[in-house]
């Protein structure tokens, strides 16, 4: 069922499933869907409607979703559209929110994980979240709850990607 749903958008880019039933979807015809699985068996429900934007999506990140997190503290999801990220609020699926938009990267945004460090004695938690991007960077966002993500860049790694290969040996 969800793959018969998924061909009618032209080019998905990004599909993140999760264990309560529901998959989120980014898309090159400038959509993010939401989808509940099984779908509701009532005729007057609406389906939930995408969330849109003028650049198509490639990157998605319900932080919403995840385990470790309150949904009601984190009512996230995180989206790369072109060299942004965008944050929306989702509490409420048929009343989406557009919170903020940040840039960091110079070409499209391709990934976004969550990254949560805690401390030794986990009294402290921060929620970080990582972008790659077709600029060769990664970036470190700090997440906060009531801001959604700060538009403060905390960390760069360095534009140039590493390939992997066979070790060098010396012969001799």
């Amino acid at each position: 069922m969800v793959r018969q749903e998924l061909t009618e958008l032209s080019q998905v880019a990004g599909l993140v499933d999760d264990a309560a039933h529901s998959s989120t979807s980014a898309s090159a015809d400038e959509t993010i869907r939401l989808h509940v699985y099984p779908p509701p068996t009532d005729p007057n429900l609406k389906p939930t409607p995408p969330i849109t934007h003028r650049t198509a999506f490639r990157a998605v990140l319900p932080i919403y979703l995840h385990s470790k997190l309150d949904s009601d503290a984190f009512p996230y999801l995180l989206a790369g559209s072109g060299d942004c990220i965008r944050t929306y609020d989702i509490s409420s699926l048929d009343e989406v929110e557009f919170i903020r938009e940040v840039e960091g990267h110079w070409h499209d945004v391709t990934h976004l994980r969550l990254w949560i460090q805690e401390s030794v004695d986990g009294a402290r938690r921060d929620v970080w979240v990582v972008s790659g991007s077709l600029d060769g960077t990664l970036r470190k966002w700090k997440l906060s709850g009531a801001e959604g993500l700060t538009a403060t860049l905390v960390s760069v790694s360095s534009p140039k990607f590493v390939r992997a290969g066979r070790p060098s040996t010396a012969h001799g």
